[in-house]
């Protein structure tokens, strides 16, 4: 059985910071990720390019996704309101 993964975008600055000094990085990465997700608008994480590579690598096998949605084309073709929603039936 597969554990349902969460759009990364649902998560706080803080919550980011908190899930990279849980698994051993640096709080500030968090930040960094926080950045690429809403002020470069990335959709895949290995075009975050200030991460090392390892760091890329923890966030694809991460509880968390960040890619395309249900169209194909990215999620900012869900409503705004999806994550907050989709996060209440979780």
């Amino acid at each position: 059985m597969s554990t349902l993964k969460k759009d990364i975008r649902a998560l706080s600055k803080d919550q980011l910071m908190s899930f990279f000094s849980e698994n051993g990085d640096q709080a500030f990465r968090g930040k960094q990720v926080y950045e690429w997700l809403w002020k470069k608008g990335v959709h895949k994480f290995e075009d975050m390019t200030n991460l090392s590579k390892d760091t890329r690598q923890l966030l694809e096998h991460a509880p968390a996704y960040l890619g395309l949605g249900p169209c194909g084309c990215s999620n900012e073709c869900y409503p705004p309101f999806f994550h907050k929603f989709s996060e209440l039936r979780s």
